[in-house]
């Protein structure tokens, strides 16, 4: 088996943010800690396992299945490049080119 791919981001700090009394709403439903997510790293354009670890005003910190902690990173909760996944499926690590 070859190695470990890993995302392409690194833990950035979260700018400042004026929080509203909107929530965050990814699929029709509120977007919460602890849900199971896909992202699209634009990078390498591969899609990533990842769940929410916190949400905050429109964006989102990602941990990615089976990386690291410093993997961790804030993106915007955008519906093109991420998606709900079905809390049942594995929870590896996975990469492909199309969804």
């Amino acid at each position: 088996m070859g190695p470990r791919l890993q995302p392409r981001h690194r833990r950035l700090a979260m700018p400042s943010v004026v929080l509203c009394d909107t929530e965050a709403v990814l699929g029709g439903r509120p977007l919460q800690e602890g849900d199971a997510l896909i992202h699209k790293d634009k990078e390498s354009d591969a899609w990533w396992r990842a769940e929410a670890r916190e949400v905050i005003a429109g964006r989102v910190l990602l941990h990615y299945a089976g990386c690291d902690a410093e993997w961790d990173t804030w993106v915007d909760i955008n519906p093109e490049t991420l998606y709900r996944m079905d809390p049942r499926e594995p929870s590896a690590a996975f990469q492909v080119t199309t969804l």
